[in-house]
């Protein structure tokens, strides 16, 4: 059997499939589905869904753009991503009820990542959110994003480089790392816990101290 050579118009058919996320209920999963558009020069990312024991797939967003970093919220009702606009990521929600589709961010720069909270009421997310309280439009803060208002309220901001790492599975507390430097080594870092308390009478989140872990 003769084997066909590869033409350099077989790399506009490739199709990319990449971060796969499990549903938190185990049947089904996420995943980033990207082709070729050979007319406009350019990568297109969706969002895919697909049912682990039927294995049937669904495309879920069908705009040009590319979309990454999927996540589902804890109970599995809402997937957020990112979406590049204009050179920047912005937040968007995906609501399994109904489908609909909310942008959840519009910030100049953008934001680098993000965390659900478990309550799936909150996203962390992780960008410049506010230039007015950084020392350096190179360094990132870390803050939360209310669903329902969409209001992005910065919690760690300053004279350093804040990067998110993770969420307690009780939403309890981050891991965040620190960078001093005014080169900006991200493998030159020290690790933080940041405690959040919730006060009865209050639905915001109040800061504490800082621990260093590492």
């Amino acid at each position: 059997m003769v084997k066909k050579t590869v033409e350099i118009q077989d790399i506009t058919t490739v199709v990319s499939v990449t971060d796969p996320q499990i549903s938190p209920d185990g049947k089904s999963a996420v995943f980033v589905h990207t082709t070729i558009d050979e007319q406009e020069n350019a990568y297109n990312a969706n969002l895919y869904h697909i049912g682990l024991e039927t294995r049937q797939h669904r495309q879920w967003t069908f705009d040009k753009s590319q979309i990454s970093s999927p996540q589902w919220s804890a109970d599995g009702t809402a997937v957020a991503y990112l979406v590049e606009e204009d050179g920047h990521k912005q937040l968007f929600v995906l609501s399994l009820a109904d489908g609909q589709i909310n942008k959840m961010t519009n910030l100049e720069s953008g934001i680098e990542r993000f965390q659900w909270s478990p309550c799936g009421k909150k996203i962390w997310v992780n960008g410049v959110l506010d230039k007015e309280q950084t020392a350096n439009l190179l360094y990132q803060q870390i803050g939360f994003l209310t669903i329902e208002s969409k209001k992005v309220e910065p919690v760690l901001a300053g004279d350093c480089h804040y990067r998110l790492e993770a969420v307690s599975h009780d939403g309890g507390k981050l891991v965040y790392a620190v960078v001093k430097e005014k080169n900006m080594i991200l493998y030159l870092v020290n690790l933080f816990v940041y405690i959040i308390l919730k006060h009865k009478n209050k639905k915001c989140l109040q800061k504490t101290k800082v621990i260093l872990v590492v």
